[in-house]
């Protein structure tokens, strides 16, 4: 389930805009994030996130990363990300680069760490 969700999620990004950093080369995909909460505890974190495609369209990829990362999908629509003292946002893009990265690893033996098909910068909505 979790290498059929990766695959969705690599169809998804394959139709949205990368994103070109200073020196011109296209970097990964930009993940928004929306909703942003932290719960009263301050240990968890809530949010939505996601994508723009080529046309302009914004997709909401939430559910598909919690699932690919394992984390909580609330009552909500929200992701549920457990931590405090970091920045969780870019965790979430970070451990997103990894899982795709060991599942390409496992799927073509692809040797070459790449990590940036989510870009690690972010923007807020």
């Amino acid at each position: 389930m979790k290498n059929e969700n990766i695959e969705k999620l690599l169809d998804i990004l394959k139709t949205c805009k990368n994103k070109k950093d200073y020196d011109g080369k296209k970097r990964g995909v930009r993940l928004l994030f929306g909703n942003l909460k932290a719960s009263s505890s301050g240990m968890s974190r809530t949010f939505t996130i996601h994508v723009i495609d080529k046309k302009g369209d914004m997709l909401n990829l939430t559910w598909l990363i919690s699932q690919i990362l394992n984390d909580t999908y609330t009552k909500n629509n929200t992701m549920r990300v457990y931590g405090c003292g970091m920045d969780m946002l870019f965790d979430t893009c970070y451990r997103l680069n990894c899982a795709i990265e060991y599942y390409k690893h496992k799927k073509y033996n692809h040797d070459k760490a790449y990590h940036g098909y989510v870009d690690t910068s972010y923007d807020l909505i």
